[in-house]
């Protein structure tokens, strides 16, 4: 019985762990998008009259962008759901 109630005390700790880290994590890349959406508006208002930022540099930055989301949203999503079956894809 007690080592039960040990086994759904972790249970519960993980579960509270895995909100706090999507939390930070859902945080950090909207913080991340952000920045890389005012880089563009600047660029457009501000930046092409003085130096603007070339097209290859914005084409990478929103490349890179998608694909750094799109992995962190991959990583998080198997760590906060992990297989059952125990092989990993």
């Amino acid at each position: 019985m007690l080592l039960r109630n040990e086994d759904l005390n972790d249970k519960r700790q993980d579960r509270e762990l895995r909100k706090s880290y999507a939390q930070k994590i859902f945080i950090s890349v909207c913080v991340f998008v952000s920045i890389v959406l005012l880089i563009v508006v600047l660029n457009y208002f501000v930046f092409h009259r003085y130096t603007p930022i070339s097209d290859g540099v914005l084409i990478t930055l929103l490349t890179t962008t998608t694909a750094d989301v799109l992995g962190l949203f991959v990583i998080v999503t198997r760590y906060l759901f992990p297989n059952k079956g125990g092989k990993d894809k």
